[in-house]
């Protein structure tokens, strides 16, 4: 079975989010626009991390989102390294913190 990794979902995410930034404007264009950066960043500290199903790809920006978030917090609980653990904290409370705008921005379901 195909699979992916936590930096390759970071990547989509990444292009999903800029997508976005291009269809708002003012101040949810500009706090888009740092998560876009953020997720750049976090695609390159998430080496290593996740296995997930190369499906998860062609999904939407907040169900990628919350795989990333649920994936990180599972490695901080299962990691022994205190390095990795920090890390780990760090990209789930900023996946965390993603993952609630990207709903915030989401069209209310009905």
């Amino acid at each position: 079975m195909m699979r992916v990794d936590a930096p390759a979902l970071e990547l989509r995410l990444a292009a999903q989010l800029a997508d976005l930034e291009r269809g708002l404007g003012g101040a949810a264009a500009a706090r888009t626009g740092q998560l876009l950066q953020e997720t750049m960043q976090m695609s390159m500290q998430a080496e290593g991390i996740g296995k997930f199903p190369i499906s998860l790809e062609l999904e939407d920006a907040e169900t990628i989102s919350e795989a990333l978030a649920e994936a990180y917090l599972e490695n901080v609980e299962s990691s022994d390294d205190q390095t990795q653990v920090a890390l780990l904290q760090g990209l789930a409370e900023k996946a965390i913190g993603r993952l609630a705008w990207i709903r915030s921005m989401a069209p209310a379901k009905s």
